[in-house]
Formats: structure tokens, C-alpha cells, sequence
């Protein structure tokens, strides 16, 4: 926000010298610039903030372009009013084919986007609209967008472009915005965190189109003639894909670099050699993205922040290596903030019932039952491939159970997604820990506090908590594995959770530092919380389980108090085969 505060005024007074001096080709190249980059913006928005690959986005240019000619064609209607309908009509499209396109990931819902206007094309050859002039006006031209003088329109593109811009900001720095950039570095960490990530992915995809399409209104008056593939074809969907990220997607300015770049240089090479080699815009955006992949795959922007940070490290830090960090004991007072807690401590506050799934007609879980109460942790354990992680999964909602119930108070969650099942009250931490790479080690804690009251008061809790305070805004790749393990648990804390699922936290750490685990987890039961514990330090169990239960080949072979379980003849034999089950 600082280097937006000083770059936004530099390139008003840049485009404005340029506007003022340049003559009729300088204003066509900067007009093509900000519409581009403004389309880049709004590219970004899915693309670069939610982090959904579109190949596609040339849909809603044309869109854009082709609602705003028509409009004034038809029924004169003034470019200035048809934007509104382009956008409208934009932002239909992106939730009639955002709602199905969403159910895929990766690679397949790039392909799933590029579709949508390669279909646009034919359909509109087919109604006659292969060319689409631009109605002339003698009078009033300006309500037309339509300027004796071009450096108007050079002037409507920079207000466009503004506009674009102050949108972005606002998304950045909002609770939506951060929504949006958990769910690019993780998905699955967003959701456990609460975050409805489907919505959010069509709310972003909404925006996205809006802001292309009003590019896309204003590119038609550029152009004078619209048609399919100028405005839909496959070039348009590669400048609006390469542009942010060769600036650096994810960010407000690369979009912008990105465009100034890459379109100036475009321009002047068609200039050039367009004459003599034709289509050498297409040729100079496949170099720059060959280049991208080998010199900064995170972009421009990205590149130069990286360097900047590794520069001011060696100059606080005089070339040593860092100093380790000092140790931090959790603060377990702050935990009575941070828990929900039970009234009664008597009823089980999570019941599983009869619980099964398959996976390939292999049976991972086969009829497990088992309940827990608040303040009790249970503990699940057994040999490897018993199902103890699928059945974490199916509890958080991440995988779907083939029969049984799960009934979290009184309540029936068994169809209930993993966003809700978190803002109920079931937190989670993972196996491997599941950080968000370009977030603060404070930001990584605060998705799971966007929709709760004093949400800062509760993420310095949780960092407290756990014993993070001091790193705060440390990047997440600078902390050890401890500090990793903690992270999971502050950004479970920070969704004050009523039950806790827990996955082999302490795999990887030190006598130390599993300790501190222990004790916060520990602290965590007193506070009222439930722990369902997965953990195959035996040792650690013992002194944590107040229950055991036991999986073997996704059945509960036996559950009770855990010197009885571990002395029991059938869990011996499952950890260590039938002949030692005499030494149990």
C-alpha cells in the first residue's frame, strides 16, 4: 500500500506529460496500454489474487466489445451507458459457466475456459456479426467516444484504467481479498480455515469479467471495427494471460508492468516488421513467456521483491547467517479467549456413527464408531494403511463417507462442506503442514479469524498462544519445523474450534519441542475442547490419551484407557504380528 501511494500519482503525471507531448501514434500505443492493462487487472483478479489459471478471458473483452457496438448500432445508445450492459451480460456469463467450470482444477479448468470463446467465434460468424463497424457521428461524438482529438480517448482510457487500479486496492486489502489469496496458496488449508472456496472462486470470477468487460467496451472504440477474432480470438486471451504474469500476478502493479512492457514493444515491432512478418505480436508474447519460465516464474515484480528482500537481509545481517531465533514458550492464558468450550462436559459433543468408506473397492473404514466429550482427548491409533488420516478427513468434510453419521452436538454434519464444519467449531491441523508460502506467519493465522469478532485481538492470542508472537511477521519459510507444527495449531486456535482434529503433530520434532506440543495440547483438553489425536509417538500418547481407540484394516478392533489398550493381545499383534501377542 505505501509503493501504491507513490506509484499511483508517478504514472498519472507520466501518462499525462505523454497525453500532453506525444503526438497520434503515442497516443494509439498508450491507449492500447492501459486498455490492456487494464484487462490484465482484471485478469488478476481471478487468476492472480485466487490463483485460477483462466486461458479464456478474450469471452468477456468480446463480450464487452460486441454488447457496446450493437447497443449503438441498433438503438444508438451512447458507449457510455452500453458498458453497463456489456457488464451485466458479462458478469451473467461468468456465473452460468463459472458454477460447473469451478468443479474442475488444474489444468483441466484452464482448458474448460479457453472453450468458451473459441465457441463465441463460430456462433457469431453464424449470425452475420463477422465485422461490426463502429457507427460514425458527425455530432456530439464525444457521448460516442468518438474524438477529433485522440488524446480524449487516451484520457478515457487512463480514467479506466484508475478505476481499475483503486478496485484492486480495495480487494487487497479487504477480508475478500485475503478470502481469495488463501485459497491460491492453499485450497485446502482455506477451506479447514472456513473459507467458502467455491464462492469466493465466482465471486472473483464475477468481478474478473466486470472489469474485462468494461475494458473490452472501451476497446471497441480503438478498434472502429469489432470482430471475432479481434476481440475473441485466442491472442486477446493470451495478452490478457501473459501480461499480469509476466509483471507478477497477485499483485496490482505487475499487471500494469506487464502492459508496459510487453504492448509497447508489440506495437513497435508490428510498426516495424508487421509488413513483412506477420503475426510477430504472437511470436513476441511466446518469447516473453519462454523467457518468463526460465529468468522469473513469479513474475517481474515478484523477481525484484526477492531481491530487494535477500538485499536488506545481508545488509542487517553484515553476510552472516541469520541467528537462530530465540525461543518462545506458549502463553496458555490466552487459550480461555480462543476456546468454545461445553456446557456439559457429560453429553459427547461429536458421535461417529457406523462410519465407511472405499476407496476402489478397497474398504479403508469399515463400521467405526466412537465418541467424544469436551475436554476429553482420544486418541487414534494403529499400524500403517488402518485409515486413521481418512477418518480425520471425513470428519473435517474433506472426503466424502460411503455410509455412517457425524453428529457434532446435536447437529447432523455428515453432508456438511468443510468450511461449515470449521465455522461450527471442528478445527483442524494436518500431517504435513499446510502454510501459505507468500503470507506472514501473522496473515497465515488471521484466514481463520476473517469472520470473527475482534479478529486481532484473536490472532495475537493464537500466536501468544503457541508461542509465535515474536514471529509474527516473519515469512513462513523461515520458521523450523517446530514453528511450523505451532502455526498449524495458532491457525486451528484462531477459529476458536469446540473440537480439534490433530494429525501426527509431533512427527519431526525434538524432545523440546515436542513437549511444548504436548503441554499446549494438553492446556487446549482443560479449556473444554475436545482432541481427536492421531499420533504414532507412543510414548507422547500414553501421556496425552484419555482414551485410546484402535484401527486395524479400517475397523475398531478396541478403545478404552490406554494402558489397557496397549496391553491388549489384538493390538499388539496389529502393530507387531501375531507371534509377539504373547508378550502382551
Amino acid at each position: 500500500m505505501r509503493t501504491s501511494r507513490l506509484l499511483a500519482p508517478a504514472i498519472i503525471i507520466i501518462v499525462l506529460a505523454l497525453i500532453y507531448t506525444g503526438g497520434a501514434s503515442v497516443q494509439s500505443v498508450l491507449t492500447l496500454t492501459m486498455v490492456y492493462a487494464t484487462i490484465g487487472l482484471g485478469w488478476n483478479i481471478i487468476g492472480g489474487y485466487a490463483g485460477q489459471t483462466s486461458f479464456g478471458h478474450a469471452l468477456f473483452v468480446g463480450i464487452g466489445a460486441y454488447t457496446v457496438v450493437l447497443l449503438q448500432r441498433e438503438w444508438d445508445v451512447s458507449p457510455l451507458v452500453g458498458v453497463w450492459a456489456g457488464i451485466t451480460l458479462a458478469v451473467l456469463a461468468a456465473l452460468l459457466i463459472g458454477w460447473p467450470t469451478f468443479r474442475l482444477s488444474g489444468v483441466y479448468f484452464s482448458l474448460a475456459t479457453l472453450a468458451y470463446p473459441l465457441m463465441a467465434m463460430p456462433l457469431l460468424t453464424w449470425l452475420g456479426l463477422q465485422e461490426v463497424l463502429v457507427p460514425y457521428r458527425n455530432t456530439g461524438g464525444g457521448f460516442y467516444l468518438q474524438f477529433a482529438d485522440p488524446r480524449w480517448l487516451t484520457l478515457c482510457a487512463l480514467a479506466l484504467l484508475l478505476v481499475a487500479v483503486g478496485i484492486s486496492l480495495r480487494i487487497q486489502k479487504s477480508d475478500f481479498g485475503e478470502s481469495l489469496i488463501a485459497i491460491r496458496e492453499d485450497a485446502v488449508a482455506a477451506a479447514a480455515a472456513g473459507i467458502h472456496v467455491q464462492r469466493r472462486k465466482l465471486q472473483a470470477y464475477c468481478v474478473s469479467a466486470a472489469m474485462t468487460a468494461a475494458a473490452g467496451a472501451l476497446y471497441a472504440s480503438v478498434l472502429y471495427v469489432v470482430t471475432p477474432d479481434s476481440v475473441f480470438g485466442l491472442l486477446v486471451s493470451v495478452q490478457a494471460l501473459i501480461i499480469p504474469i509476466v509483471g507478477g500476478r497477485g499483485t496490482v502493479w505487475g499487471p500494469i508492468i506487464g502492459s508496459v512492457l510487453l504492448i509497447t514493444l508489440a506495437e513497435q515491432l508490428n510498426a516495424e516488421l508487421g509488413s513483412r512478418l506477420p503475426g510477430i505480436n504472437g511470436l513476441m508474447f511466446g518469447a516473453a513467456l519462454i523467457l518468463l519460465v526460465l529468468l522469473a516464474r513469479e513474475g517481474l515484480l515478484w523477481r525484484a521483491i526477492d531481491i530487494v528482500a535477500r538485499f536488506r537481509r545481508r545488509r542487517e545481517t553484515g553476510g552472516r547467517p541469520p541467528a537462530e531465533a530465540p525461543s518462545h514458550r506458549p502463553d496458555l492464558t490466552e487459550l480461555a479467549a480462543l476456546t468454545r468450550g461445553a456446557a456439559n462436559a457429560e453429553r459427547p459433543i461429536l458421535t461417529v456413527e457406523n462410519l465407511r468408506k472405499s476407496f476402489n473397492g478397497v474398504k479403508v473404514l469399515d463400521g467405526v464408531d466412537f465418541e467424544v466429550r469436551p475436554g476429553e482427548i482420544l486418541g487414534v491409533i494403529g499400524p500403517n494403511g488402518a485409515g486413521k488420516t481418512t477418518l480425520l478427513n471425513i470428519v473435517n468434510g474433506f472426503v466424502d463417507a460411503d455410509g455412517g453419521h457425524i453428529r457434532f452436538t446435536d447437529q447432523d454434519v455428515s453432508a456438511t462442506p468443510p468450511h461449515e464444519r470449521a465455522n461450527l467449531g471442528i478445527g483442524r491441523t494436518f500431517q504435513t503442514p499446510r502454510p501459505l508460502p507468500r503470507c506472514s506467519v501473522e496473515r497465515n493465522v488471521q484466514i481463520s479469524a476473517l469472520h470473527r469478532p475482534e479478529r486481532s485481538a484473536t490472532v495475537r492470542g493464537a500466536l501468544r498462544a503457541t508461542g509465535l508472537w515474536a514471529r509474527a511477521g516473519a515469512a513462513v519459510g523461515d520458521l523450523d519445523i517446530g514453528e511450523l507444527r505451532r502455526l498449524e495449531l495458532a491457525r486451528a486456535l484462531a477459529g476458536r474450534p469446540a473440537v480439534l482434529l490433530v494429525d501426527e503433530i509431533l512427527a519431526g520434532l525434538s524432545s523440546d519441542q515436542a513437549d511444548d506440543i504436548v503441554t499446549l495440547l494438553r492446556a487446549i483438553a482443560d479449556q473444554g475442547v475436545a482432541v481427536i489425536l492421531i499420533e504414532h509417538t507412543m510414548g507422547a500418547m500414553l501421556r496425552l490419551a484419555d482414551r485410546l481407540v484402535v484401527l486395524e484394516a479400517g475397523t475398531v478392533i478396541t478403545s478404552g484407557p490406554p494402558q489397557a489398550v496397549v496391553a491388549d493381545r489384538r493390538v499388539v499383534a496389529a502393530y507387531l504380528g501375531s507371534k509377539w501377542s504373547s508378550h502382551a
